[in-house]
């Protein structure tokens, strides 16, 4: 998948498609993109809570504006979501909390847990990282690349389970 407007466009479908309990294919939500009549989707596999893991720093505007609609939808969504802090810049942590903290008060009591790390931004987030950001959904994976402009979706369950335990590594290893 390539192109700035459609790969945010597929953050935004398929964070809201979680948190509504539905299952929406690649091709449709490319379908959609294109004009293409609205498929119904199908509803998720299984009970419980609706769980979003997001690698992604918050200037992903879609991401974030995705997280406060699916917040809205269901108050029992869960999103965890791991963003770096500026080691050295301090003055750009403040910039990040601004976008984060709408998500933070559009929550309504959906869970939202935020993991940080301290390092240098720029320093494994920039174009020589190959894919640093991910984003897993109960059935898929959306790996992207550092400015957000391709992607690759894996709906490999052994892919997936792969990216979760990285990411449950990760998030242990944060604050």
């Amino acid at each position: 998948m390539e192109g700035n407007a459609d790969l945010r466009y597929m953050i935004r479908v398929l964070i809201e498609q979680e948190a509504a309990g539905r299952r929406v294919g690649v091709q449709e939500a490319a379908g959609r993109r294109a004009g293409v009549q609205e498929a119904a989707g199908q509803r998720a596999a299984g009970h419980g809570k609706r769980h979003v893991r997001l690698f992604l720093q918050p200037e992903c505007a879609s991401a974030m504006e995705a997280l406060k609609n699916g917040f809205k939808m269901n108050p029992d969504f869960l999103a965890e979501h791991i963003v770096c802090l500026e080691k050295e810049k301090k003055t750009e942590n403040i910039i990040l909390l601004q976008d984060l903290i709408p998500v933070i008060l559009s929550r309504k009591g959906a869970d939202y847990r935020v993991y940080y790390y301290y390092d240098r931004v720029a320093a494994h987030l920039n174009s020589f990282s190959l894919m640093p950001y991910f984003l897993i959904t109960g059935d898929c994976v959306l790996n992207m690349d550092y400015e957000l402009e391709h992607g690759i979706i894996y709906r490999d369950p052994q892919i997936r389970d792969f990216f979760v335990k990285q990411f449950d590594r990760t998030a242990g290893a944060c604050r």
